[in-house]
């Protein structure tokens, strides 16, 4: 990176002043520069229904993506930013790299110059303190100079004909489709900075799906799945387990035949600790992902829990961490995409907002609203090149007051008995989720299975059923939690691209909106010909 310093020393490029008609002069000197390059193996299959689908294999010749940041004005008074995207060649050649490393930082540059200019001209129109909403910030930190230990996963040594014969042996009877997938990843990135933060880091993910298809009697198609998360192959699950929880699945699907399909109303639900899990992650997480809160300027600016520090955001006893310090998790890291060391955040605290997610920008942005007095607390996360915004990791939710499985299911029967109601749901296996931050946090989850649970205890599966709301009416709902939580991993996708997490939650009780789903969001199978 020797040659990064150096371009940022010419002062031809770099050291220019443009005087405004009012007087205000402009340095465009940038005070931050940024470089990060990744080293990126993949290799995937997808097995459908007994044979190989589609085999990617870009693990002996990875792909490398540039990034390169800068920044113009000032930390604490507020500047410009611009960032450059970009692949280099997959054979690594100094030459190449060189002049595309040259072609992205003068991208930058200009882009910058622009950007800076541009907040210039919208914050001298304003007065008051509105004024420098219209910059970006950035936080004071340390330098860094970190190294990780490199570990190289075998791809090779996946059992992939043993996977294959196991989706034969499931796709029997009304099985329509039988999908398997498995995806390994492994990513190497360089670091460095003007600050003299210098990194390498290195991590290791697959996660394996197992989705099955089922129609019911009416010839809509049905979904079921399990999936799997880690960061070694030797925790792969065997064929052995997967034809067990394949089994199961279709067991599952076969139940839904000839079952009813929801009536829309707001009911009392028992949701899992997968469905309570995914609950959170959209109806809460991405509502305190810092950045929601401090684009005023260039976006829409989301209010769920904008000025809510230290007061209630949902019921007593609940707490709410993220974590990514936890490396043995997929969503784990040791530094994030600013290259500051990954906090273990405490975000609620008996029902009491205490902190956001925050990166670099928004955390000076914020400084004057949230307890990490304006340092970061290292939650920038992004996928290949994309510019990085403040992102979830490890999540867990827990409850100080939480009830045993068959105290929670007590509970759900006795308010629905109580409200006169003819039953309750139970909802499992979240299989999706989805918010709308800016237009006040809409949110749906969907669940894979849905039961009635009447009072005599009876258990009757129905078709369609999904959960929606909005933050402040979905979290001030939930009644009871239970005590033992369970982890699952899963992808997030959002506008710096997906990035592996994990979330840990109990089952929990709410009184929310369930509604329906409309047929036409199912596929809808012809009968068969023979």
């Amino acid at each position: 990176m020797g040659r990064l310093e150096w371009q940022l020393g010419q002062a031809s490029l770099m050291n220019t002043t443009h005087t405004r008609p009012d007087r205000v002069d402009v340095s465009y000197m940038p005070y931050f520069v940024g470089s990060t390059i990744k080293e990126m193996r993949t290799w995937g299959i997808e097995l459908f229904n007994g044979g190989l689908l589609t085999h990617d294999d870009n693990w002996t010749l990875p792909r490398y993506a540039l990034r390169t940041e800068i920044r113009m004005g000032d930390y604490d008074e507020g500047g410009g930013v611009s960032y450059c995207r970009d692949q280099l060649a997959r054979r690594r050649n100094g030459h190449s790299w060189e002049r595309d490393l040259r072609s992205a930082l003068e991208t930058s540059y200009y882009d910058c110059v622009e950007d800076f200019e541009r907040r210039n001209v919208h914050a001298l129109s304003r007065r008051g303190s509105r004024r420098k909403e219209r910059y970006t910030f950035f936080s004071h930190e340390q330098q860094i100079m970190h190294q990780d230990q490199e570990t190289l996963l075998d791809p090779a040594q996946v059992p992939v004909d043993e996977l294959e014969t196991v989706t034969e042996q499931l796709h029997t009877g009304k099985v329509y489709s039988v999908m398997l997938s498995l995806q390994v990843s492994q990513e190497n990135r360089y670091l460095a900075n003007t600050e003299g933060t210098r990194a390498f880091t290195s991590s290791n993910v697959w996660t394996l799906s197992l989705l099955i298809g089922m129609p019911d009697d009416d010839g809509f198609l049905h979904t079921d799945f399990v999936s799997y998360h880690g960061r070694n192959l030797e925790d792969v699950p065997s064929p052995q387990r997967l034809r067990r929880d394949g089994l199961k699945l279709i067991r599952n699907l076969a139940s839904l035949a000839n079952a009813p399909w929801h009536v829309s109303n707001a009911q009392y639900a028992l949701m899992d600790h997968h469905t309570t899990g995914t609950l959170f992650h959209e109806a809460f997480m991405h509502a305190v992902e810092a950045n929601r809160l401090s684009e005023g300027a260039w976006g829409e600016q989301s209010n769920i829990f904008f000025g809510r520090m230290g007061s209630r955001v949902m019921p007593e006893g609940i707490s709410i961490i993220d974590d990514p310090t936890r490396l043995d998790l997929i969503g784990g890291y040791t530094l994030d995409e600013d290259g500051v060391a990954g906090k273990r955040v405490q975000l609620v605290t008996d029902g009491m907002l205490t902190e956001y997610l925050h990166s670099r920008q928004t955390a000076n942005h914020l400084r004057h609203r949230t307890a990490t007095q304006g340092r970061s607390n290292g939650h920038a996360r992004a996928e290949s090149s994309s510019p990085p915004i403040p992102r979830q990791s490890n999540l867990r939710v827990s409850a100080s007051n939480g009830l045993t499985r068959q105290c929670l299911l007590e509970e759900l029967l006795r308010r629905v008995e109580g409200d006169g109601q003819d039953y309750g749901l139970l909802l499992e296996n979240a299989r999706a989720g989805q918010v709308d931050v800016e237009e006040e946090g809409l949110h749906m989850v969907w669940p894979s299975r849905a039961y009635r649970i009447y009072p005599d205890g009876r258990k009757e599966p129905v078709k369609g059923a999904y959960l929606a709301g909005t933050p402040h009416m979905t979290l001030q709902s939930i009644i009871a939690m239970g005590h033992a939580a369970k982890t699952h991993g899963a992808f997030c996708g959002a506008e710096s691209g997906w990035v592996p997490i994990t979330v840990s939650a109990p089952a929990a009780i709410a009184k929310a909106e369930i509604a329906r789903m409309s047929t036409s969001e199912f596929v809808e199978l012809p009968p068969p010909l023979w």
